[in-house]
């Protein structure tokens, strides 16, 4: 009896342990599986020197590309800036120089034969022309006009307006074929001296003429047509100046 109690006490012993042993490992599973989920945490000084470095990588420019990028846009401004300052030429070098130009206007309500010179130049930057009118009766009175021109057939079309004064004009006139006294003949549209709108012949030649040539000019190339309420070109012989001298 006292063998079977010793050995009933022996197996709970035997049953105590192993509870006690199976409690231990689960505990320090259970450890280990915290340690594996536990964050990996970095100093505060080296996560601010990580992020400095990223800043920088991130701010960091190349230059040469930069500059590469900025090269090609310049070279193809430049190149259509030629382009266009070839076509511009090529379409208006025909009006370049210096001419002599009449019509008729009134100041004061009276008829007077306005005389001017006109120095038409290339502008640069710009499509169009730049014309210079100087009056010949008052040679300080200086006007300066940007322009630009169209060409239709044999017609050329300006149409020009002021660069210090809101003044603006336009003149449609014969496509100059050059020769020793090239001519335009056509119409000028503007406003006059007393600020009423009117249209006129208009003469611009290469070569000076006298008040009586141009008159003479001016009246035999246009006829007024009553039915049609116009004024047309015709197509008179235009007589050669006298002096050719500019």
């Amino acid at each position: 009896m006292i063998l079977i109690l010793a050995i009933t006490s022996l197996s709970g012993q035997i049953d105590s342990n192993q509870s006690n042993i199976d409690t231990v490992l689960v505990q320090d599973s259970l450890e280990v599986k915290i340690d594996k989920q536990k964050p990996i945490t970095i100093e505060s000084g080296k996560l601010d020197e990580s992020l400095r470095i990223q800043e920088t990588k991130v701010k960091k420019i190349n230059w040469w590309q930069v500059a590469a990028g900025s090269l090609i846009t310049i070279t193809i401004y430049l190149l259509r800036l030629l382009k266009s300052i070839h076509a511009n030429w090529k379409t208006n070098s025909m009006l370049f120089g210096n001419w002599h130009a009449y019509h008729y206007t009134r100041v004061n309500f009276n008829p007077v034969l306005k005389k001017s010179e006109w120095v038409i130049k290339q502008r640069w930057l710009n499509p169009g022309i730049k014309i210079k009118i100087i009056d010949k009766e008052n040679v300080s009175l200086e006007l300066n006009y940007n322009g630009s021109i169209n060409v239709d057939d044999n017609f050329i079309s300006i149409n020009a307006k002021g660069i210090n004064h809101s003044e603006s004009f336009q003149t449609k006139l014969l496509k100059p074929i050059p020769n020793a006294d090239t001519i335009m003949l056509g119409f000028n549209i503007g406003k006059d001296f007393n600020h009423e709108l009117f249209t006129t012949a208009k003469l611009v030649c290469r070569n000076k003429r006298t008040n009586e040539e141009a008159n003479e000019v001016l009246k035999n190339s246009n006829k007024w047509l009553k039915d049609e309420l116009c004024i047309r070109l015709t197509k008179e012989p235009i007589t050669k100046p006298k002096n050719n001298s500019n």
